[in-house]
């Protein structure tokens, strides 16, 4: 019987598992038409993502590879993304890693940069900017240059060199 038990466990908590649970969560997440365009996007038919989106099929560990890409992240991203649904413990490189995961990338942008001011205690400014304006601090990691957590740590050198020359000029100005 505790065998059975651990098989169990062990399959919802598989590596399909975690992504199929971040798959379903994107994809309700997205506007309508995300299917269709997902099966243009990875050459699969609409049927078969629709079938994969309700469990009825599974999809290839190719075809989880090609989804994730298509919905912006990375197949471990979608692993990630889905622990923290299921709720297990996953360790993140920076705050609300989890949640800023499941942004589309513009808005994850902004977000891992408004995550990286805050450290340094930049707030307000960031909340003021965003939207459709592509953040020139992100440029390489909207082009697919950069992943999520390199971003955050580019974002944490750029802002305490903003905070170093703020404080230089105060102290110049005799602001201390």
């Amino acid at each position: 019987m505790n065998a059975a038990i651990s098989y169990i466990n062990f399959v919802k908590n598989s590596a399909y598992d975690k992504w199929h649970t971040a798959f379903v969560y994107l994809v309700k997440k997205e506007k309508r038409g995300i299917q269709t365009q997902l099966a243009k996007k990875t050459n699969t038919s609409n049927r078969h993502i629709s079938d994969v989106v309700v469990g009825k099929r599974g999809a290839s560990q190719p075809l989880q590879e090609e989804l994730a890409k298509a919905l912006g992240r990375t197949y471990e991203q979608m692993l990630k993304i889905g622990s923290g649904i299921i709720g297990e413990a996953v360790e993140e490189p920076f705050e609300n890693y989890n949640e800023i995961m499941c942004l589309p990338i513009l808005d994850r942008a902004w977000a891992i940069l408004r995550q990286a001011a805050e450290v340094h205690g930049v707030t307000g400014y960031l909340s003021a900017v965003g939207g459709s304006k592509k953040p020139k601090f992100a440029e390489k990691f909207l082009a697919g240059e950069q992943n999520e957590v390199e971003l955050y740590e580019e974002s944490l050198d750029r802002f305490a060199e903003v905070v170093r020359k703020i404080k230089q000029a105060m102290k110049e100005q005799g602001i201390e």
